[in-house]
């Protein structure tokens, strides 16, 4: 029996000599039959599988037949999974506007440049948190799309942020004003509470996300300070979770969640923050746990609410 060392290409090895080979293994294949067959053996040496830093896949075809619509983007595509659904085009145009309106609160050019560049150095790192590598998309397309996606996030959050801000000084008890609105009119999403949940929907699927790090680089590294909450002391994660806590809050009317609210305060103390006040996590250990262990935001729902319910 021939021994072919595991780090060598079988393309070195006759047609004859594998034959041969297989009919002293007991496996009676002649030369035709192999030739018919060595497209399958001849192959490449295959790449090496990082299994540990894959995080984003597509949800197994078992639990999509059960209902599909369930595990699929309805509005927005985020990432490369649903990158070319028809469906979701409309809502691209939203993601330039909003990359307009970072490029100006940012007011840093020099930020934005290197924040692209350190997608181009991390190319490959982000494409290894896919279980499909996308060979397909090159890699200019896959760099423009991550900033693009990036810069849309951090704008959504940033702007829920600051209407957060906004509705506490124009709203008193949670009763409805027009002000925010007629200032904000031409904000397609988060003037349409409609449209606010099904993007945020959207946005927790695990077939619709980018790599943690790469947002948290974008707010570390290119979000301006004026922009960033004192009481964001974990940074991008205290962000994020303000975002998704917010919108998972909303109801049909805002007496409706004030009552919600009140009657489940733990739920409001754990989203204002005590979660990373209790006495047995400090902030700072939160912090890192909680940067450490997420990979996308499918995966921060998942930590936050298993931590909570411990």
């Amino acid at each position: 029996m021939i021994l072919i060392k595991r780090k060598l290409s079988w393309s070195w090895v006759s047609a004859t000599t594998m034959a041969n080979a297989y009919k002293t293994c007991g496996s009676a294949l002649s030369e035709t039959e192999f030739e018919m067959v060595k497209h399958i053996i001849d192959m490449p040496e295959l790449e090496e599988l990082r299994l540990s830093e894959c995080s984003i896949y597509k949800v197994p075809y078992n639990l999509r037949t059960v209902n599909d619509d369930a595990y699929t983007p309805q509005w927005i595509s985020i990432g490369p999974i649903h990158l070319t659904k028809h469906q979701l085009k409309p809502m691209q145009e939203h993601k330039k506007r909003y990359f307009h309106c970072f490029w100006e609160r940012v007011s840093n050019e020099q930020a934005m440049k290197s924040f692209k560049h350190y997608l181009q150095d991390k190319e490959e790192n982000i494409r290894e948190c896919y279980a499909d590598k996308f060979p397909d998309i090159p890699r200019e397309k896959f760099v423009d799309m991550m900033l693009l996606d990036a810069v849309f996030i951090m704008e959504l959050l940033l702007r829920n942020c600051h209407w957060k801000s906004e509705r506490s000084k124009h709203e008193h008890d949670y009763k409805q004003t027009k002000s925010f609105r007629v200032k904000h009119s031409d904000d397609l999403i988060l003037t349409q509470s409609w449209l606010c949940k099904n993007i945020t929907r959207d946005l927790i699927l695990l077939e619709n996300q980018i790599p943690f790090f790469v947002l948290q680089r974008l707010y570390d590294t290119v979000v301006p300070s004026e922009s960033k909450k004192d009481e964001h002391s974990a940074g991008f994660v205290d962000l994020a979770i303000e975002y998704f806590a917010f919108y998972d809050t909303q109801m049909s009317s805002s007496d409706e969640t004030k009552r919600v609210l009140d009657k489940n305060q733990s739920r409001k103390n754990y989203f204002s923050g005590s979660l990373r006040s209790s006495k047995k996590y400090s902030k700072s250990k939160n912090k890192d746990r909680c940067n450490k262990s997420t990979k996308h935001f499918t995966d921060l729902i998942r930590y936050d609410t298993s931590f909570k319910n411990k």
